[in-house]
């Protein structure tokens, strides 16, 4: 089966969207979700003290099949949820969804109630992990979660729902700078599909994959970040869209 994943590598470099898109990562389910009682937790749920959730692989064997596609050149993603998830896999890039990081329905009503106040608050650690020398990147794992980083991004700096709650935010201590949060979501992104040196920041050389904002975000409160209008988007130095009022003044 490993040879299919090499085929397929082949035709994405082959096609004409080369350069654009590509077929050069595996993604492994180290275990399932919180939410359903399926993510693997070194201790047992609380509402469920006869169960641990349910781990898709021995780490041994997980480890041995991440060896075996990092042999063939494949960049490996590894979905891991719950705390005997994640320690099965160490050494990796931390790549977080940032909706995830608010006190919405979605915690209070499903995820807190299966962990407890303990456990619930190791949540998403991303300022931790940030500390400890850990590269971190963002996604959206759309369609579960909105594809806009300009609606993921003001959480992982406040850790508040759209109606500013709580006060200090979902964990504090866990609040990223605003720096931090868009070298996440660019620069490191890039380093995680190991192309670092082709794009991910506004450097000489580099790709030029830009967004126009209408303001400059670390000017603004990270509250007013899904507000920010994108004015114009390139991808490799091509103009991709323009607000329709900016394009006869700059074309």
């Amino acid at each position: 089966q490993r040879g299919a994943f090499v085929t397929a590598r082949a035709r994405a470099a082959a096609s004409e969207a080369a350069g654009q898109v590509s077929a050069r990562t595996v993604k492994f389910f180290a275990d399932g979700v919180i939410e359903a009682g399926t993510a693997a937790l070194l201790e047992p749920y609380d509402d469920a003290p006869h169960s641990c959730g349910l781990p898709v692989w021995e780490p041994a064997e997980l480890a041995a099949a991440a060896t075996a596609f990092d042999v063939d050149g494949f960049q490996l993603h590894i979905h891991a949820i719950g705390d005997a998830g994640v320690r099965a896999a160490l050494g990796v890039v931390a790549n977080f969804e940032p909706l995830w990081t608010q006190l919405d329905a979605v915690q209070t009503e499903l995820t807190l109630p299966r962990l407890g106040t303990a456990r619930g608050a190791r949540q998403y650690p991303m300022a931790s992990l940030l500390a400890s020398g850990a590269v971190l990147s963002m996604g959206s794992d759309w369609p579960v979660s909105s594809h806009r980083p300009l609606s993921g991004l003001p959480v992982a700096v406040t850790r508040q729902t759209p109606a500013g709650l709580p006060g200090a935010g979902w964990i504090p201590r866990e609040r990223l700078p605003p720096e931090s949060a868009l070298a996440a979501y660019s620069s490191g992104v890039a380093y995680q599909a190991g192309e670092e040196r082709l794009w991910g920041s506004v450097s000489v050389g580099k790709r030029a994959d830009l967004v126009w904002l209408e303001a400059d975000p670390l000017v603004v409160e990270p509250a007013g970040w899904p507000q920010l209008r994108v004015l114009g988007t390139w991808l490799g130095g091509r103009a991709t869209w323009r607000r329709q009022q900016l394009r006869s003044r700059y074309r």
